[in-house]
């Protein structure tokens, strides 16, 4: 039988912030290799939230002009159990020593200062990965930080459907897009849901909005389109010219939508 796995990439830029300053830059995280891999397998590995972090390998790969890192995530919790076909299912038991590895796969071009991440359920997040890269940098007086970097065109691709079955929104820093007025400008239903949000001293929220499980539903086309048309423009003007990462205060992560 034929298996298939959707496999996602996400792509973030390594920046470094110096202590009391906003404003962040480029970070060589090759330096940063070049300090891990003077220490030792056994001693790469460090606490985090209850669990460790290690860095397996970090190498160049002459082949593909890239960086290539293996971080991964020691787990000995929520263990999973064994089974045979004809056996009941019984504990998978590690020892003392021993941790189920939760990898994440990692390209870095150090041209541009682009890491990119290919990571599964149980593996560390890029806040994880970003906290472990200052636990092992150890200054300071500066914090390395990885920024997600928007998908190219995505406003465009977002416009392409001609029946909208689910729409799907994640918000972060709500109170900071409340006071630089973002959210009064949305000519939409959704301007006031948000702002009541921020009443509730919520930072971070997601609106998800569907026709259910009807086969031959459809949202309202010309509702869904205007609105997310202007939502789209608000944000754009929120963006600094030639900038890869998204600002801050913009309270839009993500538009998913269901095509057709």
């Amino acid at each position: 039988m034929n298996m298939y796995r959707k496999v996602k990439f996400e792509y973030f830029q390594v920046t470094v912030r110096k202590i009391g300053e906003t404003k962040e830059e480029l970070f060589d995280l090759t330096r940063w290799m070049d300090v891990v891999n003077k220490i030792s397998l056994e001693k790469r590995a460090r606490e985090y939230l209850g669990e460790r972090a290690r860095l397996e390998e970090a190498y160049f790969d002459e082949d593909l002009d890239y960086y290539f890192l293996h971080f991964v995530r020691l787990r000995a919790t929520n263990i999973p159990s064994k089974a045979k076909i004809d056996t009941n299912v019984e504990p998978f038991e590690l020892e003392d020593d021993e941790y189920l590895g939760e990898e994440v796969s990692a390209l870095y071009d150090d041209n541009k200062s682009i890491l990119m991440l290919q990571r599964n359920k149980f593996s560390l997040g890029p806040s994880g990965i970003a906290d472990y890269l200052n636990i092992i940098w150890a200054n300071d007086n500066e914090t390395i930080c990885i920024r997600s970097i928007p998908i190219p065109d995505a406003f465009q691709l977002a416009r392409k459907p001609k029946i909208y079955r689910k729409v799907n929104l994640r918000l972060a820093n709500i109170n900071s897009a409340v006071d630089q007025g973002f959210v009064d400008k949305l000519k939409s239903p959704l301007g006031p849901i948000i702002k009541s949000y921020g009443e509730y001293g919520g930072v971070n929220a997601q609106i998800t909005i569907t026709v259910g499980m009807k086969k031959d539903g459809e949202l309202n086309e010309d509702i869904s389109f205007s609105h997310f048309n202007h939502l789209f423009k608000i944000i754009r003007k929120g963006h600094e010219p030639n900038m890869l990462m998204p600002p801050r205060g913009n309270i839009m992560t993500k538009l998913a939508f269901r095509l057709i």
